[in-house]
């Protein structure tokens, strides 16, 4: 009886610590305009990210991940106009990279590119 007990705690550690390892937040800082600003990365499941910014608070999709470069996509409202934002985030220099995709059509709005480093917590 013994035995199946410590194979059943040591089976629910492996599970909970494999699943604590795979916990990050990026938080990311940049410069725009000479003014700070900073969006925060925190993964929600393998897919989806939790993104906290200057807009508020969105899920954001995983859409590419390897051992260098996690790549994070959402559609977001910026007001008056809409876009799909990409951000690249480089693991192993924890240096990161965003923009936004705005509709072709849309001649009065543009977005910048912007980029700085992060910390992994």
């Amino acid at each position: 009886m013994n035995k199946i007990n410590y194979k059943i705690i040591l089976s629910v550690t492996a599970v909970l610590l494999t699943s604590a390892s795979r916990a990050e937040t990026y938080q990311c800082a940049y410069l725009y305009e000479d003014q700070p600003y900073s969006n925060t990365f925190k993964r929600m499941s393998n897919s989806i990210f939790s993104e906290r910014s200057l807009g508020g608070n969105i899920e954001i999709d995983v859409l590419f991940e390897n051992t260098t470069y996690l790549t994070l996509g959402a559609m977001k409202s910026y007001g008056d106009f809409i876009g799909y934002n990409v951000a690249i985030i480089n693991k192993v220099d924890l240096s990161w990279r965003a923009t936004t995709v705005v509709d072709p059509s849309d001649k009065a709005n543009t977005s910048a590119i912007v980029e700085g480093t992060c910390l992994l917590n």
